[in-house]
C-alpha cells in the first residue's frame, strides 16, 4: 500500500522520535519536512525515477462518460486544449482512437475506434486523453516538448506490436528524441516511450515504490536531524553544549546510510547496443 506525503512525514517523525505531546509544540513543523521531502526527492530522481511507458503527451482532458467497445462518440470533460483540424489520433489508456468530426454537441467527439494496431477496449471515466506519439513521414524525429516532468527517455519502442518489442536506441538533443535507426519511418506509426519522469508525492497520490519510500524517508530524517543540529549549535538548551554536535553527527551518519541506499538502487541501464533495422 502507497505512503502519501503524511504518511512520509509521519514515518519521518517516527525516526527522529518527534512524537505527538499533548501541550508540547513538535520539533519540526510540516512545511519544513515537505520541503525537506522535496529537496531530498530531486536527488533521488536521478538514481531512483519514476519509471512509466508513455503511449501519448501529456493529457488534454479526460473521459467524462464512460466509453464501452463499440461506442462512437466520445465525451470529454473540456475540449479546450484539442486540435481543431481533422483527423487526429488520440490514446485512452492502450488504445488509439481517431478523431474524424467536430463536436456534434459541445465536448462530444465522433470517433473511430482501434486504430494503428490497437484493439478497442472499455474506458472508465476520469481516464486520460492524450494525442498519440506518432511518426512523421521521413523523420526520425520524435516531439518531446508535451511530456512533463521527463527526466530522460531510457529506450523507444518502435515498430509497437511486434513480438519480442522492438526497443531502439535514441539521442536527444533540447526537446528532440532522434531515433538511431536504419529504417525510414512512414507518417503516423506509433512509438513508445520508457520514460524516467520526476516523481508525484502529495497527500493523494505517489508514484514511489516501497524501497523508494525507505530510502526517502532515511534522507529526509538525517537532513531534518542536521538542520536542528545547527540550530542547536548556538541555543542554550538543557541538554548541555554537546546537545547541538550530537545530533550533527547522528545526521550525518544517517545522511551517509541513505547515500549508500540510494547508490545500492540507483538505475543500470540493461541495454548497449539495440537494433537498429
Amino acid at each position: 500500500m502507497a505512503r502519501y506525503q503524511s504518511d512520509i512525514r509521519a514515518s519521518v517523525r517516527d525516526v527522529l522520535r518527534d512524537e505527538f505531546v499533548e501541550g508540547v509544540d513538535l520539533e519540526w513543523q510540516s512545511d519544513e519536512l515537505d520541503r525537506l521531502i522535496r529537496i531530498t526527492l530531486d536527488e533521488m530522481e536521478q538514481k531512483m525515477p519514476y519509471e512509466v511507458k508513455v503511449l501519448a503527451y501529456d493529457a488534454l482532458s479526460t473521459v467524462y462518460v464512460a466509453l464501452t467497445t463499440t461506442a462512437t462518440t466520445l465525451v470529454v470533460a473540456s475540449d479546450d486544449d484539442f486540435p481543431t483540424s481533422y483527423p487526429f489520433y488520440i490514446t485512452i489508456e492502450d488504445e488509439v482512437l481517431s478523431i474524424t468530426a467536430l463536436p456534434g454537441a459541445p465536448d462530444n467527439y465522433t470517433v473511430t475506434r482501434g486504430q494503428l494496431g490497437t484493439t478497442a477496449a472499455t474506458h472508465a471515466i476520469g481516464k486520460r486523453i492524450g494525442l498519440s506519439i506518432l511518426t512523421t513521414s521521413d523523420s526520425k524525429e520524435i516531439d518531446i516538448t508535451n511530456i512533463a516532468d521527463l527526466i530522460r527517455v531510457f529506450a523507444v519502442e518502435y515498430r509497437t506490436g511486434k513480438n519480442p518489442k522492438q526497443f531502439r536506441n535514441s539521442t536527444r538533443f533540447a526537446d528532440v528524441l532522434t531515433m538511431v535507426i536504419n529504417i525510414v519511418p512512414s507518417a503516423d506509426e506509433t512509438v513508445h516511450l520508457y520514460c524516467h519522469k520526476k516523481h508525484t508525492l502529495t497527500d493523494a497520490t505517489s508514484t514511489l515504490r516501497s524501497e523508494h519510500e525507505t530510502v526517502l524517508i532515511q534522507g529526509v530524517a538525517a537532513r531534518a536531524a542536521m538542520n536542528k543540529g545547527r540550530e542547536q549549535l548556538n541555543a542554550l538548551n538543557v541538554g548541555g553544549v554537546n546537545v547541538g554536535p550530537r545530533m550533527v553527527a547522528w545526521g550525518r551518519e544517517q545522511l551517509g546510510l541513505y547515500r549508500l541506499a540510494l547508490k545500492a538502487h540507483a538505475f543500470k541501464n540493461p541495454y548497449e547496443a539495440l537494433p537498429k533495422d
